[in-house]
Order: structure tokens, then C-alpha cells, then sequence
């Protein structure tokens, strides 16, 4: 970090090629000349966007999938399998910063398995036909997963593809698709869920316990949530739906890209017992709000902090 002081200037005019006088011009020219350094390094141009760990190229993914001929299984295999790669590191991250966070995929690469091995078992292509997952196990089906599939306690499924069908989460368990949840896609939780989409979430999730829900694209589809609380990432646009599955219940979301006052207003409408947002984009000004139903204790329960203001997703 770049301090603007009297020493400051000194130390840095020292170091320069040339000499700069103190004054208000050598204030001037370090103030750019400090605004240049922050913006470029080693003749780049600095990324914006969401921090390092978090960085996932999904669209050069859907690139190279969608140039790749429909019967070339083994490219697309080597691309869902670069992807998945990308996706443990997040996963990685998504750990450090929210516990449990992906503890069963952790406990295998910390024994020490790699690749397609971080599975008890593997399934080569897409899962056509109804899947069951045993107890502590973590299948990985390197693939689109078009049939039903159920989770056993402590159980963890990775899709390599996207997902077409249901899957539910019986206890606590974990899952991660490395593209879509389409239309046609449903994941039902029903203790502790915890869960990463590497695209976009068109389909629906269903909570009725404690849901830790990752989207590294947009959002579109529903959420129901269930107790004792949610939290929900998306890395992307955010314009679906999230309402609880019964009981009222804590809402936490974390929104990195554009959200609409309509689509954060839906949401307030229900019965949450608190709605903490961020919101990356929005029409809303930029700022601290307040706002929705009235609590118990006679203040409203929900509480979002805006950082752009422009008016459309675009």
C-alpha cells in the first residue's frame, strides 16, 4: 500500500530516475505516477473482479466444449477433467472461508488422492439410469448426470457435466456440478447440504436444514430454504428466487455481480427472520440499506449493502 506523506515522497522522488522538487507538482506527479503502479505490473493491465481464489474461467470452458464434435468423448472428458481441477481449488478456498465448506472432498485429497482417485467410485459418462451413493463414499461421474441419484449420510457426489435430473442429499452431504443445473435439474437437501454449481443455477434447490450454496455463474432458478440458515454465493447476475421451505429462517446472500431492486424486493417479501445481501451491480444506490418486513423486535429484518450502482445487468 502507497502512503501519500512528506517521508513518503521523499523515499519514493529517491528512487526515481529523475529528480522531482517537493511541492504541490511533485505531490501531483507521485499521486499518477502511484495510480499507474497500482493499475499495471510487470506490463499488465490488473484484473478486477472477485479475489484470486476465486477466479474461474467458465467461459473459456463453455468455449471449448461447445467446439468440440459430439462424439469426441475423450476431448470432452479432458475438458470436464481440467475444469473439475479449477473447481477443487475454489472449493479449496470456499473452505477456508466458511466451515465445514467441502470437508469430505478435503479428508480424500488429504489422503493423499488425485485426480479421477479423490472418488470412491467413478462413473465414465453421462449417468443415464438411477444412482444410489453409500454412506461416506464420494462417487464422481465424469459427465452429464441425467438420472435420479441419492446420497446416503456423509455421502458426496461430483458431476462433472451438468445436471439434468434430481438428486437428493439425505444427512450431510456434499455435491459439486462442473457446469449447469439445468431447467430439468432439482437438489434436494435434507439435513446439511453443501453444495457448488460451476455454472449457472436454472433449476431448483430445495433445503429443509442448513444449506451452504456456491453458484460460480448466474442465477435464475429457486432456492427454498430451510433451518436453521442459508448462505448463498453467486459469482454471477442474480435474478432468481429464494423463499423459505416452512419455517422462517436466516438468509444470508452474496451477490458478486448485477441484482435488481425487483429481484432483492421478492425476496424481502417473505417470512425471513433476516436477510443480510452484497450486492455487486444493482439499480439500487450505491450505499448501506434497511429495509423489509418489520421483526419481532420492531426493525426491519433486512439489511444490504450496494457497491455499483448502474441500471441493467449489461
Amino acid at each position: 500500500m502507497y502512503m501519500v506523506g512528506g517521508g513518503c515522497i521523499r523515499s519514493i522522488s529517491y528512487a526515481l530516475p529523475f529528480r522531482i522538487e517537493r511541492g504541490p507538482l511533485a505531490l501531483l506527479l507521485l499521486c499518477l505516477l502511484i495510480g499507474a503502479l497500482g493499475c499495471r505490473r510487470d506490463g499488465e493491465a490488473a484484473q478486477s473482479g472477485p479475489p484470486a481464489p476465486l477466479v474461474f474461467d467458465r467461459e473459456r470452458y463453455d468455449a471449448l466444449l461447445a467446439s468440440i464434435e459430439s462424439t469426441d468423448e475423450s476431448a470432452r472428458t479432458a475438458v470436464f477433467l481440467d475444469r473439475w481441477e479449477s473447481l477443487l481449488r475454489v472449493m479449496a478456498y470456499c473452505r477456508v472461508v466458511v466451515k465445514p465448506g467441502f470437508y469430505r472432498t478435503q479428508a480424500n485429497l488429504r489422503e493423499g488422492q488425485q485426480g479421477e482417485g479423490i472418488g470412491d467410485t467413478v462413473v465414465r459418462g453421462d449417468l443415464l439410469e438411477s444412482l444410489e451413493v453409500p454412506k461416506g463414499q464420494v462417487f464422481v461421474i465424469v459427465g452429464d448426470c441425467r438420472g435420479e441419484v441419492r446420497l446416503n449420510e456423509s455421502a458426496g457426489l461430483h458431476i462433472l457435466g451438468d445436471l439434468g435430473a434430481r438428486v437428493t442429499i439425505e444427512g450431510d452431504g456434499e455435491m459439486v456440478v462442473g457446469g449447469d443445473v439445468g431447467v430439468g435439474g432439482t437438489i434436494l437437501s435434507n439435513r446439511i447440504g453443501i453444495v457448488m454449481i460451476g455454472g449457472d443455477l436454472q433449476g431448483e434447490v430445495i433445503s429443509t436444514g442448513m444449506l451452504q450454496l456456491w453458484v460460480l455463474g448466474s442465477m435464475s432458478g429457486s432456492v427454498q430454504t430451510g433451518t436453521p440458515s442459508t448462505t448463498v454465493h453467486v459469482m454471477g447476475d442474480m435474478s432468481g428466487r429464494l423463499k423459505p421451505f416452512q419455517k422462517p429462517s436466516p438468509l444470508t446472500l452474496d451477490v458478486h455481480g448485477y441484482m435488481s431492486e425487483a429481484a432483492l424486493n421478492a425476496i424481502l417479501e417473505n417470512p425471513y427472520t433476516e436477510v443480510s445481501a452484497s450486492i455487486g451491480y444493482s439499480d439500487i444506490p450505491v450505499g448501506i440499506h434497511f429495509g423489509g418486513r418489520i421483526g419481532a423486535l420492531g426493525e426491519p429484518v433486512g439489511e444490504w449493502v450496494v457497491h455499483r450502482q448502474r441500471s441493467t445487468g449489461q
